[in-house]
């Protein structure tokens, strides 16, 4: 029998928080000496994530939304085989299992951590905040999972006290709990977007979980279901002195690639950051030349650069500093000039525009490609799941062409001259728009999660110079 060591682990509550349960877990993972994988349950990028501080390890996409079953477990495998556990962190409480369907209000459910659960086999670790829950009052539903952890503990007799409760009341076993720190809790309030937590956080937390966990029961139940090798029958993963060893995959390494020699120049600094590690990735894999550059200190775009991708991050926060670097933004129009691609996602889209509008009440100017004026949004809420159709046929796909992502409300658009909407949708017309062959986006498209939208991504494009040579 074959097994591949994997966990799902997330809150049983509607707007739960188990990011401290998860941190200090995989604190002790890494104190075991385990290789852990994480993976997050949608794609698209994270407010604050841990497991790169802690395990070294960037974590990877699944979405049960943008993908199908085989693509999920392909991709899940090609990760996890080189780790010794890996673990899926989203929320156990994101509703009934809609797969592709769309909810009662006609918008899309998104990626379902309970799907995921299915598709690979995953043990089921659910996280319970007892903070919520009044008295002796157990939550009214028994959650779908295989054990739980319980956050914020007051005592060791409140611990051993819902120990009892749960596992009598549910049957369901009771592996550890973290206790209520608030000084911890309130570090984790108050930390940046750009800035991941600091590694003594998670040890603190790796030390508070300690005090009632039990680590053998979870490895044990990270090692209980067989890998689910139906229609992947080469991705099992033999187990082998409690490490994974490297399964037989021929069919998902990287072939070469007929366009490879695309170039495809990557915006990357304190200013420009947020990119899904799998999107990079799988450039990579298909042979194109990936190549960084700083918007913030590099007066030019790497030679021979093709595409220009502009991830999210916090522009506002270098606005002056972007703005007095004339050369980069000069060879950014010049870029356009020549007909060659742009396509910039949240804070890059806000680098395309005309000016970017501080909470000071401040324009400072950015590039002007798009006219444009993008202004902060205060008031952030969870990137929410939308499917958009291309409006014309266009270098991202053919007209009619539906697209998934995750739209962010960071960044919200006034225009200020002609600016083309590529979406179909009256609702989300300046949810991307367009200037010649720049794409703004305010939604995140993970490109390594759709396979059609990443060939449209490579695709060889025709230089669009029409539009820039004076009349004959």
């Amino acid at each position: 029998m074959s097994f591949l060591p994997r966990l799902a682990v997330g809150s049983v509550q509607e707007k739960g928080d188990c990011r401290a349960v998860l941190w200090g877990l995989l604190d002790l993972f890494d104190r075991a000496g385990l290789r852990v994988q994480t993976f997050l349950s949608r794609g698209c990028l994270q407010r604050l994530e841990a497991a790169t501080v802690v395990t070294g390890i960037a974590p990877r996409h699944l979405d049960s939304w943008l993908m199908t079953a085989e693509a999920c477990r392909e991709r899940f495998v090609r990760a996890a085989r080189l780790a010794e556990l890996s673990v899926v962190e989203g929320s156990f409480a994101d509703g009934a299992d809609y797969g592709d369907s769309y909810e009662e209000s006609g918008e899309p459910a998104g990626s379902r951590l309970s799907t995921l659960c299915r598709w690979l086999g995953l043990p089921r670790l659910g996280v319970i905040d007892l903070s919520s829950i009044g008295g002796f009052e157990a939550p009214p539903r028994k959650p779908d999972v295989d054990a739980l952890l319980l956050d914020h503990v007051g005592c060791e007799c409140e611990f051993y006290r819902w120990q009892t409760i749960l596992e009598s009341l549910w049957g369901i076993p009771v592996l550890g709990g973290l206790e209520s720190a608030p000084a911890l809790r309130t570090a984790i309030g108050q930390l940046e977007l750009r800035l991941p937590p600091a590694r003594e956080l998670c040890t603190k937390l790796g030390d508070l979980l300690s005090r009632y966990v039990r680590s053998p029961q979870i490895l044990e139940l990270a090692n209980r279901n067989a890998w689910p090798t139906a229609g992947l029958r080469s991705c099992a993963a033999p187990r082998s002195e409690g490490h994974v060893s490297a399964c037989r995959l021929d069919h998902l390494e990287p072939r070469a690639d007929p366009r490879a020699g695309l170039t495809v120049a990557i915006a990357y600094d304190d200013a420009f950051f947020g990119y899904c590690p799998d999107a990079l990735d799988v450039l990579e894999q298909r042979g194109v030349t990936v190549r960084d550059f700083s918007p913030l200190r590099d007066e030019s775009l790497p030679a021979g650069a093709d595409i220009v991708y502009i991830g999210c991050g916090r522009p506002d926060l270098y606005a002056e500093t972007l703005s007095e670097n004339f050369c980069l933004m000069l060879a950014l129009r010049d870029h356009v000039c020549a007909g060659k691609r742009i396509y910039a996602e949240g804070g890059g889209l806000a680098y395309l525009c005309q000016q970017l509008a501080l909470p000071s009440g401040e324009q400072v100017p950015m590039t002007g490609i798009l006219p444009a004026v993008a202004r902060a949004n205060s008031q952030l809420s969870q990137p929410r799941p939308v499917e958009l159709t291309l409006a014309r046929d266009h270098w991202l796909g053919h007209r009619g062409r539906r697209m998934r992502g995750y739209l962010s409300d960071r960044w919200r658009l006034e225009p200020t001259g002609a600016l083309s909407s590529c979406i179909a949708e009256p609702q989300h017309r300046l949810d991307m728009v367009e200037r010649h062959q720049a794409v703004g986006s305010r939604v995140h498209l993970n490109l390594a999660l759709q396979p059609a939208l990443l060939e449209s991504f490579l695709r060889p494009a025709p230089a669009a110079l029409a539009w820039a040579m004076p009349p004959a």
